[in-house]
Formats: structure tokens, C-alpha cells, sequence
């Protein structure tokens, strides 16, 4: 038994490993709508970014507002490193909860109207998700949390 509750395990870990190349490749397209990422995030989601902290698909919709006046498309984040672990707590049943950690080098130009003046943005940040995935395997994030590296993007 142990056996398949390792393979599962696995399996989560290859849907979530997915999910996140899938989620990076979709913001590195940077389109006008938001619509696509909101059924990925939990109602009560919280943000933290930054630009600030921002609360359920209303928050991610003005991050993400921030973001397009900031970033031109077609940037490119890079995932340096994905490692997931078990989280502590699940956030709701039928849900196996995880903690997702990430270094991402993120490259784009900027908005000559951006606080970035056009200038090309070239930065590496760790990225802290919490997620769930549910018996269908769908993923499903809860806590989103960036913090810039060693002062870069600030």
C-alpha cells in the first residue's frame, strides 16, 4: 500500500511540477485578460507581491492590472528551481494540500510609462505557493507569495 500512496505522490508532484510550467508559460504571454489564471486560484486566495498584498480573484485582477502597465508580452520567466513538499495542512477536504517553492528569473521590457522608464527588467525572485489538488488532480492555489532576491526589483 505504501507503494501507491508513494506513486500518488509522485503523480501529484508531476501534475504540480505541470501546472507551474503551464502557469509560467501563459504569464510570459502577458494578454489584456485575466480570465484565463482565476480558475486556478481559490476564492479567498492571498497575494503577496511587491506591489503589495491582494485578496481573492478582485486582488489578482489588480495585481495583474499592475503587472500589464509595468511588463510588455512576451516576457520570459525561467524556472531555476521547483521543488514541492507535503504542506501541513490541508485547506479543505477532499484537497491534499503543498508547498511550492521556486526560483524564477523573470526578464521582460518595460513600459517607457512604467516606474521602470522601458528599461529592460532582468531579476530573479522566490516564489512560495500553497496549493491543493483534488481527486480529479486539478490544482488549485491558495497562498501566492514573491519576494525579490538579494534586492533585485526594487
Amino acid at each position: 500500500m505504501s507503494d501507491c500512496v508513494e506513486r500518488l505522490d509522485d503523480e501529484q508532484e508531476r501534475r504540480i511540477r505541470q501546472f507551474v510550467s503551464h502557469w509560467f508559460g501563459s504569464f510570459d504571454r502577458l494578454t489584456e485578460e485575466s480570465g484565463y489564471f482565476t480558475p486556478y486560484l481559490a476564492d479567498d486566495v492571498v497575494i503577496t507581491m511587491p506591489e503589495g498584498t491582494f485578496h481573492g480573484h478582485d486582488g489578482f485582477r489588480d495585481w495583474y492590472a499592475i503587472a500589464l502597465s509595468l511588463f510588455k508580452s512576451d516576457c520570459h520567466h525561467q524556472l531555476e528551481q521547483v521543488e514541492v513538499q507535503p504542506a501541513a495542512t490541508a485547506p479543505s477536504a477532499g484537497r491534499t494540500a503543498y508547498e511550492v517553492t521556486m526560483r524564477i528569473r523573470l526578464q521582460a521590457q518595460t513600459h517607457s510609462t512604467s516606474p521602470m522608464g522601458g528599461e529592460p527588467a532582468d531579476f530573479s525572485l522566490n516564489e512560495t505557493w500553497r496549493v491543493s489538488v483534488n481527486e480529479a488532480g486539478n490544482v488549485l492555489i491558495h497562498e501566492y507569495h514573491v519576494v525579490p532576491v538579494n534586492g533585485d526589483a526594487e
